[in-house]
């Protein structure tokens, strides 16, 4: 909040102006949003967030009241672990809807042997949005099987302020 009074002059009262702007951490938990189905939430030990599971392709993540403006990209902090049958996948980043326009995406992340190994992060570059939306992380993989199987694990997305094009 920021108020402020000026002097006035001649007899005349100052004038007082205030302004309220709340301020966001850039970085969401993912699974803080709205799952629709194919995705579950978990905790498990030694995690510092919460973590998504994807176990479809098409299933998403509504992100609430996202303010778009001077936004140019986010990363996305994900896992496909192949020891847990993981088959990877890329996420698409949609705008007011699952189907919505695509605002951008990532690169595809592919299973790690390595269980120890720390969550990738992965850049999308989004397309100039302005204006506070809802924001739909929408999970593929399109050589996935029918039915329920892991895809990947996401734990975060930081929206990135830059120029249009930049997103590291």
């Amino acid at each position: 909040r920021a108020a402020y009074t000026d002097r006035g002059a001649n007899g005349i009262l100052g004038v007082p102006a205030e302004t309220t702007v709340v301020l966001r951490t850039p970085t969401v938990v993912v699974a803080s949003g709205t799952l629709s189905d194919g995705l579950q939430k978990m905790t498990p030990e030694g995690m510092p967030v919460e973590i998504t599971i994807v176990n479809r392709s098409g299933s998403s993540v509504k992100l609430e009241k996202i303010d778009l403006t001077g936004v140019s990209g986010v990363v996305i902090s994900a896992t496909a672990p192949a020891p847990y049958g993981a088959l990877g996948g890329k996420v698409e980043l949609r705008v007011d809807s699952a189907t919505g326009p695509l605002l951008g995406e990532t690169e595809v992340i592919k299973p790690s042997t390595d269980s120890a190994a720390p969550p990738v992060q992965l850049h999308a570059s989004l397309s100039p949005t302005a204006g506070v939306h809802d924001v739909y992380l929408v999970f593929r993989n399109e050589q996935s099987p029918s039915g329920q199987q892991m895809l990947f694990v996401v734990l975060t997305a930081t929206f990135q302020a830059g120029p249009p094009g930049k997103s590291d």
